[in-house]
């Protein structure tokens, strides 16, 4: 607050790179600065135990320390890489789970959903269902739609277009749709609501798009801002003397206003003063029943009603489609960016590489000082770990900490759980460092195996 800077600043839909940027290299800075001070630390502790550690730890990092800026860049390299792996994986659970509970709500207790192209017969027993039966569903709701123009009673805010669901009996006392809020004279359950709507037709059930929104940078769709309580009026969209003033009764979830937004009221109210016909069918089967047994159900419907123009899909089919879609998108971004990782990694073998055969003198010195092969080999993981271990947990940590902060500011307050997938985290960052000691085993070994009279006669 009061930087310069950042104040004129507005945040946008790539604030959160930019951010993670700056950490990750914040991180980076703290790493490399205090390499001296560890490393100076540590020798000390360690001299009165073992020599050998005290000489290998100062040794090991006097070369990164001389080449800050490589050193730097090669670190905050795995650091972004690793940040943005973890990201992925963060929002990839979340997204996973929230489809999940999404798919769990979105049909109430029913499992198929039927829509048709024409006005269906009000007697479901008229209906062909294949070689299914009326008698193995446990419930068939039929609702009545429409399209009415909609605005606030109060006369604020704009009209718009909006779809009327007419429900009846069977729809109610199978548990409807889940509420995320509705009126308490109505009743103390989802259920004592829905039915105390059904009862009159002055009240509706609107979904959780007609209500206020969160601000963002994003531009967000028309609302009409609704509350428990408000008032609607509705009326014909070709003839704006039919209408009629409701009151909302209650709010559906945001995951049960996916597959059939609007507003609910009684099935003969919306028929009568709004001509909504029978076209959408909700089927329950009896619990237990499989997804494939959901299936045939599904196709039987649909072979028997094909003359009504009838389209049948399977809820949870449909939501694992779409779960699988959008988590191969985050698989797709996380194999690119581990591919960038496994380029990094063969860089810094090269960098490596390049490094034994323009230290060969310094080798050699180390060697006629009394260092052992095992102590060369030392120095090197431990310059190698330095630069790549901590740039990986360095990301890691930033990543973590960074989407913590992304959840509690824009999921936090949605009821949405806090979930990181830890083991994921966990092979991505062990796997990471194993596949960096196995690129560099053979420059390592080869710096190792060089003869202190045969280094110290070349002159570079």
């Amino acid at each position: 607050k009061g930087d310069p800077i950042s104040e004129p600043w507005e945040q946008g839909p790539f604030s959160f790179i930019i951010l993670g940027v700056f950490m990750v290299a914040a991180g980076v800075l703290l790493l490399t600065s205090l390499a001296p001070l560890v490393t100076r630390f540590l020798s000390r502790l360690l001299a009165p135990l073992s020599g050998r550690i005290a000489s290998v730890l100062p040794t090991s990092l006097a070369y990164p320390m001389a080449t800050p800026f490589r050193t730097s860049m090669t670190m905050g390299m795995f650091s972004i890489v690793i940040f943005a792996v973890v990201i992925l994986s963060g929002s990839s659970a979340i997204t996973e789970n929230n489809l999940v509970e999404m798919g769990d709500e979105s049909g109430g207790d029913y499992e198929i959903l039927a829509f048709s192209s024409s006005e269906l017969d009000p007697d479901v027993g008229n209906w062909d269902l294949g070689d299914m039966n009326v008698t193995d569903f446990d419930s068939i709701a039929t609702i009545h739609t429409g399209v009415v123009k909609a605005e606030r009673g109060d006369g604020t805010g704009d009209r718009l277009n909006v779809g009327i669901r007419g429900f009846d009996s069977n729809f109610t006392e199978h548990g409807a749709l889940s509420l995320e809020v509705w009126a308490t004279e109505l009743g103390d359950t989802e259920e004592e609501a829905w039915a105390a709507v059904l009862a009159d037709e002055s009240l509706v059930i609107v979904d959780f798009s007609l209500t206020p929104q969160p601000t963002s940078s994003v531009e967000t769709p028309p609302s009409l801002d609704l509350g428990i309580g408000d008032s609607i009026l509705i009326s014909d969209p070709s003839n704006s003397g039919v209408n009629r003033t409701v009151f909302v009764g209650g709010i559906l979830k945001q995951e049960a206003s996916v597959f059939i937004p609007g507003i609910y009221m009684q099935s003969d109210f919306a028929e009568e003063r709004f001509d909504a016909k029978p076209q959408i069918v909700w089927f329950s089967l009896p619990n237990g029943t499989s997804v494939a047994d959901q299936e045939f159900a599904a196709d039987e419907i649909e072979r028997g009603m094909i003359e009504e123009g009838v389209g049948v899909f399977v809820i949870e089919v449909a939501w694992n489609k779409i779960n699988s879609f959008v988590l191969s998108i985050f698989g797709l971004l996380k194999a690119f960016l581990a591919l960038g990782l496994v380029v990094g990694i063969a860089g810094l073998a090269v960098v490596t590489i390049r490094n034994v055969s323009e230290r060969r003198h310094q080798i050699g010195i180390l060697r006629a000082l009394g260092f052992q092969r095992s102590m060369v080999v030392a120095t090197f993981l431990v310059e190698l770990s330095w630069i790549s271990f901590l740039g990986i947990l360095n990301g890691a940590l930033v990543g973590v900490g960074f989407h913590y902060a992304l959840y509690d500011r824009f999921l936090k307050e949605g009821g949405a759980d806090f979930i990181m997938p830890w083991n994921e985290i966990y092979l991505i960052v062990i796997g990471a460092y194993v596949l960096t000691l196995l690129a560099t085993l053979w420059p390592v070994r080869k710096a190792a195996s060089i003869r202190p009279a045969e280094a110290l006669r070349d002159p570079n």
